[in-house]
């Protein structure tokens, strides 16, 4: 049986593989904020993102994200760009999910959100 901790990180490492194979470049993996975590800090022609990265049967939109997840993102997109000394405009916030069923992965969904 594949424990949902091992689905979640199969599905990190493949949106990572899709980032790099689109040429971002991997700055940071789960980089923690207190308690917040960003799964996957990545840039591309200068443009920095922070991506959520969400594993899941059949679900491919922001709904698998609760209110409080976005609030919780909001959060820690906020102490990023402080941390940082970057404007929130300056970084974006994106969702990736990936379904995953019957031993196979599949990236579904690539959305700009917060």
């Amino acid at each position: 049986m594949v424990w949902t901790a091992d689905i979640g990180r199969r599905g990190e490492e493949i949106a990572a593989r899709f980032l790099c194979n689109r040429g971002w470049q991997i700055k940071a993996r789960n980089y923690r904020l207190g308690k917040k975590e960003i799964d996957i800090i990545a840039e591309k022609n200068g443009q920095i993102s922070l991506f959520e990265i969400k594993t899941r049967h059949n679900q491919t939109d922001r709904a698998v994200i609760s209110r409080r997840q976005q609030h919780n993102l909001r959060q820690a997109h906020l102490e990023f760009c402080e941390q940082n000394k970057l404007t929130p405009v300056q970084v974006d916030y994106r969702l990736i999910v990936i379904n995953y069923d019957h031993g196979w992965a599949k990236l579904t969904c690539c959305l700009n959100f917060l």
